[in-house]
C-alpha cells in the first residue's frame, strides 16, 4: 500500500471515528491528533492492515475515545435546554406554516378560488361535503398538507439529533445530544427521547421534565438533567 493510500485510508477512518464524536473540533482534535499517530504506527508495522481490523469499528473506537475523555459528563442546564426549546418549538411552527401557506396557496392558484375555498369551508362546519372532482381534490390536498405538517413536527428534532446531534436551538446554545457512554445518538433513541415533543403529547413534555427532576434526587450520579425519555433512551445533553 501506498504512501498517499495510506494516509488518504487513516484520514477516512479518522473522519468516521470523529462522525460518531459530536462535540466540537476544539474539544476533540487533540483525543484525535493521538488516534492517528497510533493508527499510522500500527498501519506501518503491519504492513498497511486495515484500521479497522487493528482498532474495531469507528463507532467502537469513537466509544473508547469517549469514555478516556469524559466530554458528556458536561451536562446542559435545564434553563439552558429551556430556551433552546423555545427556538426550535417557535421555528417548528413557522416552518408549518409555511408550508400550510404554500399548499393553499397551491389550492387557489389550481382547485378552486379563494371565494370558493371560505365557502367551502362554510359549508364543512355546516355538516355539507362536496362530493365533486373539485371538492375531492380539496379534500386530498388538506389531507396531504396535514401529514406533511404533522411530518415536519415529529421529525424535526429526530431527523437533526440524530444526524447533527443537534438542533437550530440547540446549535446556539452549544448544545448536543449523546448517547449516554458519549457517542452519537440511534435513530431509535432520536425517537424515543423526542416523544414527548410531538404536539399531540406535547402536554406530556412538562411532566417529561419533571419526572427526571425527581429521578435525579434518587441517581444524582446517573440521572442529572435528563428529562424522564432521556433516561429511557439513554441519551443526554451536553454543552459542546
Amino acid at each position: 500500500m501506498g504512501k498517499n493510500t495510506t494516509k488518504n485510508v487513516i484520514d477516512e477512518y479518522i473522519e468516521e471515528v470523529s462522525y460518531y464524536l459530536p462535540y466540537s473540533n476544539e474539544m476533540k482534535h487533540d483525543a484525535l491528533e493521538e488516534l492517528r499517530i497510533d493508527v499510522q504506527s500500527a498501519m506501518e508495522e503491519s504492513g498497511g492492515t486495515n484500521p479497522t481490523s487493528v482498532f474495531g469499528t469507528p463507532r467502537n473506537v469513537a466509544l473508547n475515545v469517549s469514555k478516556g475523555q469524559n466530554w458528556h459528563n458536561t451536562r446542559a442546564t435545564w434553563l439552558t435546554r429551556f430556551f433552546a426549546w423555545i427556538v426550535d418549538f417557535i421555528l417548528e411552527i413557522f416552518l408549518i406554516l409555511f408550508v400550510l401557506a404554500l399548499g393553499f396557496g397551491f389550492v387557489i392558484l389550481t382547485i378552486m378560488p379563494l371565494d370558493e375555498l371560505m365557502t367551502e369551508f362554510s359549508n364543512w362546519e355546516s355538516g355539507t361535503v362536496d362530493l365533486s372532482i373539485q371538492g375531492i381534490l380539496l379534500l386530498l390536498s388538506i389531507t396531504i398538507m396535514t401529514i406533511l405538517a404533522i411530518l415536519l413536527f415529529v421529525g424535526y428534532n429526530v431527523v437533526l439529533e440524530y444526524r447533527y446531534a443537534t438542533t437550530i436551538g440547540k446549535k446556539l446554545f452549544h448544545l448536543a445530544v449523546v448517547d449516554q457512554s458519549g457517542i452519537k445518538i440511534t435513530w431509535k433513541q432520536a425517537i424515543i427521547r423526542n416523544f414527548s415533543k410531538v404536539f399531540i403529547f406535547e402536554e406530556f413534555l412538562p411532566i417529561d421534565v419533571i419526572l427526571g427532576m425527581i429521578l435525579e434526587r434518587f441517581d444524582p450520579e446517573k440521572t442529572t438533567k435528563q428529562r424522564g425519555l432521556d433516561i429511557l433512551a439513554e441519551t443526554v445533553v451536553v454543552e459542546v
